[in-house]
C-alpha cells in the first residue's frame, strides 16, 4: 500500500491477535508509531484497544500500563472497547485486580464482555463472594446482556474450587436457558464443577448428552474419576478417549497416571501408552 490509513493498520494488529501472534501484533504498533506521521494513520481508540488486548495476552502489564497512561491523555480510556482490553490486562495480573476494578466502574459503557472479564478477574483471586455479588449486579443492570459462556465458565470455576453444588446447579439451569449447555467451555465447567463436588452422576450425564467430543471434557471426567478413586473407570475413559483420536495433553495424563497408582497397575498397559503419547 502507498499510504496506509489508521483503519488499515488496526486491521493488520487486529488480525495478529485473532491469529494468536501477540508479538506481531505489538511489533506492528510499534512500526505504525514509527513510520507513520500524518494524522489519518494515528493511533484510535480501537488500536489502542487492540495493542492493549496483545499485551494481555503476552502477560506485558508494565506496557499496558503505559497505553494507558496514554488513553487517559487521549480521552480513549473510557471508550467500551479499551476499558474491557484494560480489565482483561489488568485481571491477568494477581495483584493489579484493584486497578481492573477502577477500570470496570469508571467505564461509562459496559457490556457482556467488560463484566465476564471483572467476574473472571475476581474468580480466578478465588474471591468467589465477590465475583457472584458482581454477576448478581449484572444481571439486575438494565443495559447488560444476558450472560454468555466465559460469565457462566468463570463462576462454574469458582463453585468447583468451593463444591458449592446449590450455586453450580443454578448455573447449569441458566446456561440451559440461555442454550449454552453444549458449548465445550461450558460442557467442561459443568463436569468440573459436579467432579469436585461428589456428584459424578450429574458429571456423567453431562458428559454423555455432549454433541461434539473434546479434549478438555473428556479430561474433566478422567479428573474426576480419578480423584474420587474410581481408577478403572478413569482408564477406561482413557482408552476410549484414544479410541476416539482425540489427543491428551498434560492434565489428562497426568490423571491417568494417578489413577494407575490408585488402582496399583504401575505396570499395566495403560502407563505404557502414557509413556508412549
Amino acid at each position: 500500500m502507498g499510504t496506509r490509513d489508521v483503519a488499515a493498520w488496526t486491521t493488520v494488529i487486529a488480525a495478529y491477535m485473532q491469529t494468536g501472534r501477540a508479538k506481531e501484533a505489538i511489533e506492528t504498533f510499534v512500526r505504525m508509531l514509527r513510520e507513520e506521521s500524518s494524522a489519518a494513520a494515528s493511533p484510535n481508540e480501537y488500536t489502542y484497544a487492540a495493542f492493549i488486548a496483545a499485551c494481555a495476552d503476552i502477560a506485558w502489564v508494565c506496557i499496558g500500563e503505559q497505553l494507558h497512561a496514554q488513553d487517559a491523555r487521549k480521552g480513549f480510556a473510557g471508550a467500551r472497547s479499551v476499558a474491557n482490553s484494560l480489565v482483561t490486562l489488568y485481571t491477568r495480573d494477581a495483584g493489579c485486580l484493584s486497578a481492573a476494578d477502577a477500570v470496570f466502574r469508571e467505564s461509562l459503557v459496559k457490556d457482556v464482555v467488560s463484566w465476564s472479564a471483572i467476574i473472571s478477574g475476581y474468580a480466578q483471586e478465588g474471591l468467589d463472594e465477590d465475583a457472584f455479588t458482581l454477576f448478581r449486579e449484572m444481571r439486575h443492570h438494565s443495559s447488560c446482556p444476558r450472560p454468555n459462556e466465559f460469565t457462566l465458565a468463570s463462576l462454574l470455576s469458582v463453585c468447583a474450587t468451593a463444591a458449592a453444588l446449590d450455586a453450580g446447579c443454578q448455573l447449569h439451569a441458566l446456561a440451559v436457558a440461555a442454550g449454552l449447555e453444549h458449548h465445550a467451555m461450558i460442557r467442561s465447567a459443568l463436569i468440573a464443577m459436579y467432579g469436585k463436588s461428589g456428584s459424578m452422576l450429574d458429571a456423567d450425564m453431562v458428559f454423555s448428552h455432549r454433541v461434539k467430543d473434546d479434549v478438555v471434557s473428556w479430561t474433566a471426567m478422567i479428573v474426576g474419576h480419578a480423584e474420587h478413586g474410581h481408577s478403572k473407570k478413569a482408564l477406561e475413559l482413557f482408552k476410549e478417549m484414544c479410541r476416539v483420536r482425540l489427543k491428551p495433553d498434560h492434565v489428562t495424563l497426568i490423571a491417568v497416571l494417578n489413577a494407575c497408582c490408585h488402582a496399583g497397575e504401575v505396570d499395566s498397559e495403560e502407563v505404557v501408552v502414557v509413556m508412549l503419547l
